[in-house]
């Protein structure tokens, strides 16, 4: 935003560097205060430019994806470029009104969880696992978060998996957003992309610190070290009660 602007409105915003900011990324990794680098909410086309510039690729995108939003043209990419797939929202967000929240009322993942006694949630992530992505729910819920972590002793058999690909891809509510994700529309937090603030956040030896970058840089960078992974403040995932 530029300076003592108000409002989400075009003129009141300043440019993105999404070069400029990979480059001073890659000087952070550069450094050895990162092991690794990478981005958040990129689509196709914007993964392939920045791809075209990078001295470093990234080792990972993090975006949106579960059984109703499955990324089918974005995670084939990724896998092509050895650009490793992060799926946050893996189970829609229920209860929430600006991603889908009706994810695990699917009749499929309904179907799948009564045959295989496990719940709807834990077949969606179980489906994200297969798929080959990392998934990254959360709750506040003790028994939803041991449940959460029960998906790693079972599989989903093929003939149940392969319905999966029948389930309709619906997009979010943010359709306007287009033009800016490229054609590839994915449910995005309206101050994640335009927001006053831009947070970079930095892991340094199981600690974060979060590093202000000035107001051009692209607002969808964040940087992955070790298994962890930062995201923008403000965001709000899985919660389930």
């Amino acid at each position: 935003m530029k300076k003592e602007a108000v409002g989400y409105k075009p003129e009141n915003l300043v440019a993105t560097d999404i070069p400029g900011t990979w480059k001073a990324m890659e000087a952070v990794y550069d450094s050895g205060k990162a092991r690794a680098i990478g981005i958040s909410n990129f689509s196709k086309k914007k993964l392939g430019d920045l791809l075209d510039i990078a001295r470093i690729p990234p080792a990972v995108n993090q975006v949106e994806c579960h059984p109703s939003w499955q990324q089918h043209k974005l995670r084939e990419f990724c896998k092509f470029k050895g650009v490793h797939l992060s799926g946050y929202s893996p189970l829609g967000s229920p209860g929430t009104t600006w991603l889908k929240g009706e994810v695990l009322k699917h009749p499929v993942l309904g179907a799948t969880a009564e045959k295989l006694g496990k719940t709807p949630a834990q077949v969606a992530l179980r489906w994200g696992l297969q798929m080959g992505h990392i998934v990254l729910p959360k709750s506040t819920n003790e028994s939803r978060i041991k449940e959460n972590l029960d998906v790693f002793s079972w599989s989903i058999p093929d003939d149940l998996f392969a319905k999966f690909s029948e389930i309709e891809q619906t997009l979010s509510q943010y359709k306007t957003m287009e033009d800016l994700w490229d054609g590839e529309i994915q449910a995005l937090f309206y101050e994640l992309i335009l927001g006053t603030t831009q947070q970079i956040f930095l892991c340094f030896s199981g600690f974060s610190n979060a590093t202000r970058v000035p107001s051009s840089s692209a607002p969808v960078l964040v940087v992955v070290i070790f298994w962890r992974i930062h995201l923008f403040s403000g965001e709000r995932y899985e919660i389930r009660t």
